[in-house]
């Protein structure tokens, strides 16, 4: 995601995290996200040595593995455009329930491709699984959590976002990445679910 993106992603998950709350992100790079987050604590489950050591120059605690967090140990975990990637999405969640406490909470961002999207060999994002946000829903119950929320996202960044993010509020860039979406017909998901 980067360091731009983990200033602009940060706001679908603030609403859902307090000061006092441990937080897990999935899939968390360079810890960028989390970086933009107050919280108590704050850990990334990262499988790339690179990015976990970019983390760590952050001051983002960062782990290989689901299993190397202690069960019941977080508030809410989050994670933004990874879960698509996973070999086995269902397995991982079934892992990362583990990790909540009772009553934590689940947020999950992902892509939604239309069905008209064509296999392209030289595809660089390698996506393995698309949801909608009934499908996604459907994933995170079969998983054991209960589904507070599914909702479409329809955003894109602008070309030449770094310039026109340094230029226009923060919430005028939402706008222009919410025209974006629709126009260009970009969609995505966010669930919301509970332990």
């Amino acid at each position: 995601m980067g360091e731009f993106g983990g200033k602009i992603k940060v706001g679908m998950f603030l609403p859902y995290i307090e000061k006092d709350m441990v937080v897990v992100e999935f899939g968390s790079g360079g810890g960028y996200l989390l970086h933009n987050i107050m919280a108590k604590e704050k850990t990334g489950i990262e499988i790339n040595d690179f990015a976990r050591a970019e983390a760590k120059k952050l001051g983002i605690n960062s782990v290989k593995n689901i299993r190397d967090i202690p069960d019941d140990y977080a508030d809410v975990i989050i994670s933004t455009s990874v879960l698509e990637h996973v070999e086995n999405p269902f397995e991982i969640l079934r892992e990362l329930k583990d990790k909540l406490k009772d009553g934590g909470k689940i947020i999950f961002h992902v892509p939604n491709e239309s069905c008209d999207t064509e296999y392209c060999r030289s595809e660089i994002n390698n996506h393995l699984y698309t949801w909608n946000c009934l499908t996604l829903g459907n994933l995170f119950k079969a998983a054991g959590y209960f589904v507070h929320s599914v909702q479409k996202v329809q955003e894109v960044w602008p070309k030449y976002f770094l310039q026109i993010e340094q230029e226009v509020s923060p919430q005028l860039f939402q706008v222009i990445c919410e025209m974006g979406g629709k126009a260009f017909d970009k969609n995505s998901c966010i669930i919301v679910a509970y332990k």
